[in-house]
């Protein structure tokens, strides 16, 4: 049963279901059909659950820039089209693929190497939702 600590930023939208996967450095052990406790300000006191989610698939991903403007995702070893890109980084909560790239290389540095962590959609699961 793991537990994701979530930036204020994703708060929103985890709580409208429009962000259901997260991107991290490992695995956390999680598997299939875990039910995974979604949390803001993990370790604080301003600490809270945001929501309760079943993982539904967690698959290697690479996030890189092959060049300036040049943006690519490849999840499973499968490079996405720009579509799938810009669908990919919706739904991981943001605006454009270049915003996500710039957002993991500000944090990690690029190349990030890490896995995609997919969750029921709020109220598409058998687990209650915060």
């Amino acid at each position: 049963m793991p537990a994701y600590n979530f930036k204020e930023r994703f708060v929103a939208a985890i709580k409208r279901g429009e962000k259901n996967q997260t991107i991290r450095k490992t695995s956390k052990r999680a598997k299939v059909g875990d039910t995974a406790y979604l949390y803001t300000g993990l370790r604080t006191k301003k600490c809270r659950l945001i929501g309760i989610r079943v993982i539904l698939s967690v698959d290697r991903v690479l996030v890189y820039r092959r060049s300036p403007g040049c943006d690519m995702i490849i999840v499973d070893g499968a490079v996405l089209s720009d579509d799938a890109a810009s669908k990919f980084a919706n739904d991981d909560g943001f605006g454009s693929i270049d915003e996500m790239v710039n957002f993991f290389d500000d944090l990690y540095g690029l190349p990030f190497n890490g896995y995609v962590h997919k969750f029921a959609p709020r109220g598409n699961s058998n687990v209650e939702n915060a």
